[in-house]
Parts: structure tokens; sequence; C-alpha cells
């Protein structure tokens, strides 16, 4: 939706993708067809309430000004390069996690949310080094005093 819109207005750096001769495309029509193109592709099985959905809101004559076909072209094809760039990013890789064990022997594992995420491709930052600087790197907390790990 950011890309699709930014796309329109540029005026902040893209996340991935900046298309050029959109001018006079709608920007909410951009935003909602990126919306419903990117969860239809997340949830096949609701594509078509993910269109129904989007034409009810294109019919509205105040949800939309500028060229709506032109707008929902964009934000299609902007969701579709968007999603597509994180395929690879490591969101659904295989748990590498293999407890030691031999038969008959029960090793408790905790249960893992994302146990995959540490190797994630951020989405915003550079790296994921830096989103965590109490951990990599003293950094000054608001009131200026050095935050400390213990």
């Amino acid at each position: 939706m950011f890309d699709a819109v930014n796309s329109i207005e540029r005026r902040y750096r893209a996340y991935v993708v900046r298309e050029e001769g959109v001018e006079g495309s709608s920007p909410e029509a951009a935003a909602a067809s990126a919306a419903a193109t990117a969860l239809a592709r997340l949830h096949p099985e609701k594509a078509a309430d993910f269109k129904t959905a989007l034409d009810d809101y294109l019919k509205e004559p105040s949800a939309t000004h500028g060229d709506v076909a032109k707008g929902m072209r964009l934000g299609e094809l902007v969701a579709a390069r968007v999603f597509d760039s994180r395929a690879t990013d490591g969101a659904t890789a295989v748990d590498p996690y293999r407890p030691r064990t031999q038969p008959a022997v029960y090793v408790p594992t905790a249960t893992m949310v994302c146990p995959t995420w540490p190797t994630l491709r951020p989405f915003v930052i550079e790296r994921p080094d830096r989103f965590r600087p109490g951990l990599r790197s003293p950094s000054p907390a608001p009131n200026g005093l050095p935050i400390t790990t213990k």
C-alpha cells in the first residue's frame, strides 16, 4: 500500500518499488487494490471475498479521486512486486532446532513462536543487530544515561 501511494505522491524513499508514469492515478484505488492483491496472495481461498470488498469500496463516490482504473492496476503491480520480494526473506524457513537424544529418552522442548525470525531479513532496518542496541553496543537512553543489560 505504501509503495503504491508513494509511486503517485513521490514523497518518500520506496520500500521496494516506485513505479513511473502513474500520474493522475487514484491513490485510494492504488492502496485498496494493493491491499486486496496482497491479501488474495496470502489467502487464495478468500480471493473472491477480497475482490468483492475492493469493488464495493471503489463504488463509493467519495472513496476515490483520480483515475481509478489506473490506480487499481498500479496497486496490483506494486503488491505483486512487494509480495515477491519477500518470498525468500527467511520467514518460512525450516526450524533448524533438533534436540540431541536417544530412543526412549524424552527431551522437553519449548514451543517456539517464529523460531526462524532471528535470521529473517528485516522489513525496514538494514540489519537486525541495529534493532537491539542494548545487546550489541551501548546506546544512550532517552534520559541520556547508557542502557545496561544484566
